[in-house]
């Protein structure tokens, strides 16, 4: 996914050196860049306290950490 949103980033930077802020292909390219980098910010995984054993997360079927494995 970053790959995507790289390229978008570079081709949303030329669109706006060289046909300005007002074109309608640069503001549509703008506008997927946005939703694409909510998008990839929404399904990137969770950040886990690795503070905590394995074993200790494991216990509990219903913790947050075994309600993502499960999808």
């Amino acid at each position: 996914m970053t790959r995507h949103l790289n390229n978008l980033d570079r081709l949303f930077q030329k669109l706006h050196r060289r046909y300005g802020p007002e074109d309608a292909l640069c503001q549509q390219v703008q506008a997927e860049f946005e939703d694409s980098k909510t998008a990839a910010l929404k399904s990137a995984a969770p950040q886990h306290d690795w503070s905590i054993p394995y074993r200790c997360l494991i216990k509990d079927p219903n913790s947050e950490f075994m309600r993502h494995t499960r999808g």
